[in-house]
């Protein structure tokens, strides 16, 4: 499920920011979802419909998202399918 970002999920957020390479010192992360948020750039959480917990972020800017997701917990359907379908509605314009 596709959820927007509140201010009480920003350990969360910082968090699945955390997992991404280029963004790994703490002041880079937190940065990037500073810039988001005071840019106005849509910011999206995506919770698990399994286990309930959120596994996935993506940050709208100018018509790109930017997604971050583990290894292995299914991105290609849970996450991509879910994407598309945020595509069709309206919400972003290119994957």
């Amino acid at each position: 499920m596709l959820v927007r970002y509140r201010k009480d999920y920003e350990k969360i957020a910082m968090g699945l920011l955390s997992l991404v390479p280029d963004l790994r010192n703490y002041g880079r992360f937190t940065d990037e979802l500073t810039g988001a948020l005071t840019a106005g750039y849509p910011v999206y959480l995506w919770k698990d419909a399994e286990d309930n917990h959120f596994i996935a972020i993506a940050i709208v800017e100018e018509g790109t998202a930017f997604c971050q997701a583990p290894t292995g917990i299914g991105k290609t359907i849970s996450t991509l399918f879910p994407s598309v379908k945020a595509m069709g509605e309206g919400y972003i314009v290119k994957i």
